[in-house]
């Protein structure tokens, strides 16, 4: 039964080949004879037109094409608010502070993080288990942040990772935890 399915399919395919093909070749003899009843000035000018015209629609649509391909990547209102809260809850007061407030937002990173800034959040959260301060958890932001810059668009090429990290290790309440630990401190 498939194979006779799969020979009408074959079938049917083919006649559609042949009736596209029968019918472009009456088209351009049809074009053919019109042009032939004009003047060859005015044929010309027709023919440069329509080639001209045909290449604007194939780079508008060329246009088109890839304006939809990055639209399939729409930065829902959610996310952006999910990932200002989570910069507010990074730089909130201790490490048992910080923890509660990213613990709230846990749920929505789940429905609205991108895959790589879940991974990157699962890997920061690990880390923020510890009862001690850990000197990776600022690297760890770095690499979370990155992930949120692409996942809203940035491509990351031009920037400074090693300065990017500098402004998470500024005035940052882990960076000061981390200098009172004196096991750290070494």
């Amino acid at each position: 039964m498939k194979l006779l399915g799969n020979i009408l399919a074959f079938i049917v395919a083919a006649g559609i080949l042949v009736a596209i093909g029968w019918g472009g070749y009456i088209g351009i003899t049809f074009l053919v004879k019109q042009y032939e009843i004009i003047n060859p000035q005015f044929a010309a000018v027709l023919i440069i037109s329509s080639v001209i015209l045909l290449v604007s629609a194939l780079i508008i649509a060329s246009a088109i094409r890839n304006q939809d391909k990055g639209s399939d990547k729409q930065i829902h209102p959610e996310k952006a608010v999910l990932y200002s809260r989570f910069m507010e809850s990074w730089y909130a007061g201790n490490h048992e502070d910080r923890r509660e407030k990213l613990k709230e937002l846990e749920k929505h990173m789940i429905i609205w993080a991108s895959d790589d800034v879940l991974q990157e959040y699962l890997k920061l959260n690990e880390l923020l288990r510890e009862e001690k301060g850990n000197p990776q958890l600022v690297a760890k932001v770095k690499d979370i942040v990155i992930a949120i810059r692409e996942d809203l668009g940035a491509e990351n090429k031009d920037i400074d990772i090693e300065k990017l990290q500098k402004l998470f290790s500024f005035n940052n309440p882990i960076e000061q935890d981390l200098e009172k630990n004196t096991e750290f401190s070494r």
